[in-house]
C-alpha cells in the first residue's frame, strides 16, 4: 500500500483514459491476451485493480484488489501497466495524483 499525502480521491476533474470509456474498453479488448482457463460454471468474473494516475498522467502502484487466479491477475496487471498516459485529475487548476479503480471482466 502506498502512503502519500499528495494523492487525491476526490477532485474537481477526475482522471480519464484519453478518449474516454469507449477508448479504454477498445484498448483492453485489443491488448488483453486471455489466459487459458477452464471453468465449468462459464460465468463472468471480474478483477478489480487500484492504481495512481500521477499528475503527468502516468500510472503507478498498480495492485490487485480482488483477483480471480494468477494467470488472469498477471495479464490484467500487464495490460494496465502498459497503458498510455491518462488525462490526469485536476484540482484548483493544477494536475494532481489520484487513486483510481478499474474492473476488468473475463468470460
Amino acid at each position: 500500500m502506498v502512503y502519500r499525502t499528495d494523492i487525491f480521491t476526490v477532485t474537481e476533474s477526475m482522471p480519464r483514459f484519453s478518449g474516454g470509456t469507449i477508448a479504454l474498453n477498445k484498448y483492453l479488448v485489443e491488448n488483453m491476451k486471455y489466459p487459458i482457463y477452464i471453468d465449468s460454471n462459464n460465468k463472468k468474473e471480474k478483477i478489480f485493480l487500484k492504481f495512481v494516475v500521477e499528475s503527468d498522467g502516468s500510472l503507478n502502484y498498480v495492485t490487485i484488489l480482488k483477483g480471480l487466479n494468477k494467470q488472469f491477475e498477471d495479464e490484467a496487471l500487464r495490460v494496465v501497466k502498459s497503458m498510455p498516459k491518462w488525462v490526469p485529475a485536476r484540482q484548483s487548476s493544477r494536475n494532481v495524483a489520484f487513486y483510481s479503480l478499474l474492473s476488468i471482466a473475463f468470460k
